[in-house]
């Protein structure tokens, strides 16, 4: 999977100027999100939803927020070192921070996931990857970010049939990630009243 990059809440990650898929002679790739290099044939796979998560240990020692106010000083958040994308975020949603109020910061994606998943704190997730290896527990369900997940490969390579075909299955895949990705609530089952018997199905 791409690396995380989150633009504001409910919108698409912007378009970065500086990745270089040209330089890279390996054919198709899955980048996050759309380059705007020429000579590149890009599609979009589909949207992943990210939100806020912690563990339950976490959440067991420290109360669980239930506003943006909360996290800040009351939790240890989880971003970025050099990166504001985090920051700029939540600043769009409301809250305002400052690198000093990340009790873990590093540039890393993965090293970011691993500290939310060893219970350090809040940071932020992608619902598929809150769900495994290590159940997370989403905080503030409410506030929710977005990226586009895009496949690029060179425009020369369309003709080769082994490269359009794996560019085709990967567009597939991450769409099939994607869609995985949008969180289902459960639904309450509905209960009879005591004393209150079954309605026999017809025939």
């Amino acid at each position: 999977m791409c690396p995380t990059q989150i633009a504001a809440p409910s919108s698409s990650a912007g378009e970065p100027s500086a990745t270089d898929a040209a330089a890279s002679s390996a054919g198709a790739r899955w980048l996050c999100p759309a380059l705007t290099q020429a000579g590149l044939v890009r599609r979009c796979a589909g949207r992943v939803e990210l939100g806020l998560f912690a563990t339950k240990a976490y959440l067991a020692a420290h109360a669980a927020p239930t506003s943006l106010a909360g996290l800040v000083p009351d939790h240890a958040l989880i971003g970025a070192d050099r990166s504001r994308a985090i920051i700029d975020a939540l600043a769009a949603a409301g809250l305002a921070t400052t690198p000093r109020d990340y009790a873990f910061r590093s540039d890393s994606d993965i090293a970011k996931l691993a500290a939310v998943r060893a219970g350090l704190g809040i940071g932020v997730c992608q619902l598929p990857l809150s769900r495994r290896p290590v159940p997370l527990v989403r905080v503030l369900p409410a506030l929710t970010f977005h990226l586009d997940v895009w496949v690029v490969m060179h425009e020369d390579l369309r003709a080769v049939r082994r490269v359009r075909l794996v560019f085709e299955h990967v567009v597939a895949q991450l769409g099939a990630y994607a869609t995985q990705a949008r969180e289902t609530r459960p639904v309450a089952a509905k209960t009879r009243p005591p004393g209150a018997r079954r309605r026999p199905s017809p025939g």
